[in-house]
């Protein structure tokens, strides 16, 4: 059997989230050769088009940007921690996921092996987070997305180019279960967060973190009807932890916006749409009270 030749290569459990930006398949509907230089009615269509299809990707990677930024701030003040208490906030605080662009999608992605991480629960916690914020986010601008996070074995080929079956396990989970924009957690994320919730009361404080933050990872998700576990984007633990002031506003817009593909795809007749459009109104409604 061959044998990677790098001996840099390091294989490891990996948490990954797969993001796709939906409808890019309608908008490069029948295009191929870029039309002539020459001023003109093809060229105007052709500018359309291209906005249409690359503007909503680069707004999604910019939030995504953005949101990181937000998120991996400056420290508070660590002057009056003893330097024992500092490094272990550093500890603490350290991990954030790695970023892999993909065509019309984004993968974030982080090693769950305890030598590549000071506790990995933070970048699984930041991957959560950042995956629900951006799809509420998408929802309010007309650009939905979907999603879906997962656990497996993989390996980086180089830096910031993940391979392997965490890449193809959220990748089916993304492209067969999450259907309509929702991010789906898959089993074993699922199992690996309630495995850390249930360790044994520990007087390591690195321990303690990651159980905590197990814990507020698990209250950031719901099942859905279809009995997969989700990321409640629009629960009030996200809204609180996440959203925070910003949720009202949000909300309003993503639901007009369902409200609207919902009316859209049912005047079409696209069963399908019309009603995985029925079933996020559906989400929407039952979560009004905590933004309105």
């Amino acid at each position: 059997m061959a044998q990677p030749q790098n001996p840099d290569f390091i294989f490891a459990n990996y948490c990954a989230c797969f993001i796709d930006l939906l409808g890019q398949k309608k908008a490069l509907e029948g295009q191929n050769l870029l039309p002539s230089e020459a001023p003109g009615t093809d060229r105007d269509d052709f500018l359309k088009i291209v906005a249409n299809s690359v503007a909503p990707i680069i707004s999604l990677q910019r939030f995504a940007e953005i949101f990181r930024d937000r998120s991996s701030s400056t420290p508070p003040d660590l002057s009056s921690l003893s330097p024992e208490n500092v490094a272990l906030y550093r500890a603490m605080s350290s991990d954030f996921p790695k970023q892999q662009r993909w065509s019309d999608g984004l993968v974030f992605f982080h090693s769950l092996q305890a030598t590549d991480s000071n506790c990995p629960m933070n970048a699984v916690y930041e991957m959560i987070a950042l995956a629900g914020a951006l799809c509420v986010n998408s929802l309010a601008v007309g650009t939905p997305i979907r999603g879906a996070m997962e656990i497996s074995w993989g390996i980086e080929l180089h830096d910031n180019e993940l391979y392997g079956a965490v890449v193809a396990n959220s990748y089916h989970l993304e492209s067969t279960i999450a259907k309509y924009p929702r991010i789906v957690v898959g089993p074993i994320t699922v199992s690996y967060l309630m495995a850390h919730e249930r360790e044994p009361i520990t007087d390591d404080k690195l321990l303690i973190h990651s159980k905590n933050l197990a814990k507020m990872c698990l209250s950031l998700l719901t099942k859905d009807k279809d009995d997969y576990y989700v990321v409640d984007y629009l629960g009030e633990n996200f809204k609180s932890a996440i959203l925070q002031q910003e949720s009202q506003s949000l909300f309003i817009a993503g639901r007009e916006f369902a409200r609207s593909q919902h009316e859209l795809h049912k005047s079409a007749k696209n069963k399908i749409l019309e009603e995985r459009y029925e079933w996020l109104l559906e989400y929407f409604e039952n979560n009004s009270h905590h933004h309105i």
